[in-house]
């Protein structure tokens, strides 16, 4: 079936800018299958509603269709970020022969602290987390192009005239490089993921949601074995520590983490 991506936001408020000339379809009829991407964290009911604005432009406008740059196959690459540490992840991905990048985005959830985005060339890598031996990914010292602190009003880096020089065959010229850092209680160890603060699991079955952690997974949170594996003995913990610290996880919550650099393009080849 036709996916098309019918809409998406990070904040309150969100308009989708594009260079004149270029467009987007839909289907005239079919299904929407709307994921909210939100999460009620309380215990209490509510609702979630998002409105959607479609402008139209007449068919001799219409010059090049809008492409979305989504390059979310390394989204839960940093899986396991263990209670009390901090992890850095890297990955690259590549664009089209002619393409012109209108914006550049980054997702992450609530423990993602930095994302930043370099400009080619780069050598295309696997990704992973750079503390891992068989990492071929690492950040580059020079000052990246894009950088975002904030996962939730990340920062949307608009292009005009769109980014190009992105036309060479060789596709060490169309690779970006993008690399996050994921703290899980390491420069505070108060925004540990704690286990008795996750969803209930019965919400979490057969899901990316990630929901705590398993009992052989938790370690200590406060006294003076902090961040030893517990086995779920607060005992084991001793002077009041408790055993709920979890490892940080990829997953569709909060309480998990994403890793995706995203964007809108076209493609706009010599005539």
């Amino acid at each position: 079936p036709l996916q098309i991506a019918l809409s998406g936001a990070q904040e309150s408020t969100y308009v989708t800018r594009t260079t004149e000339g270029v467009y987007t379809v839909i289907p005239v009829n079919g299904f929407v299958s709307w994921n909210s991407h939100g999460f009620n964290l309380t215990s209490k009911d509510t609702t979630i509603e998002q409105w959607v604005n479609i402008e139209f432009v007449r068919s001799e406008d219409r010059r090049w269709q809008r492409r979305y740059l989504l390059a979310a196959d390394r989204v839960f690459v940093m899986s396991p970020v263990p209670p009390f540490e901090k992890r850095e992840v890297c990955m690259t991905f590549t664009v089209p022969r002619f393409a012109r990048i209108m914006n550049m985005n980054s997702h992450m959830h609530q423990r993602g602290e930095l994302f930043r985005i370099w400009a080619p060339p780069h050598t295309p890598c696997t990704g992973g987390n750079i503390f891992a031996e068989d990492v071929d990914c690492f950040p580059p010292s020079e000052d990246p192009m894009y950088l975002s602190r904030h996962y939730n009003d990340a920062v949307h880096m608009e292009f005009d005239p769109p980014l190009a020089d992105l036309d060479d065959e060789d596709e060490t010229t169309r690779t970006f490089k993008a690399c996050a850092v994921f703290d899980n209680g390491a420069d505070d160890p108060l925004e540990v993921k704690r286990n008795s603060r996750s969803l209930a699991q019965h919400n979490c079955e057969e899901s990316f949601a990630r929901c705590g952690c398993e009992i052989a997974e938790r370690a200590c949170v406060g006294g003076p074995n902090q961040g030893m594996l517990c086995d779920g003995e607060d005992s084991l913990c001793s002077d009041g520590g408790l055993c709920d610290a979890c490892p940080l996880v990829g997953g569709t919550t909060t309480e998990s983490e994403m890793f995706v650099p995203f964007g809108n393009y076209y493609v706009d080849p010599p005539e």
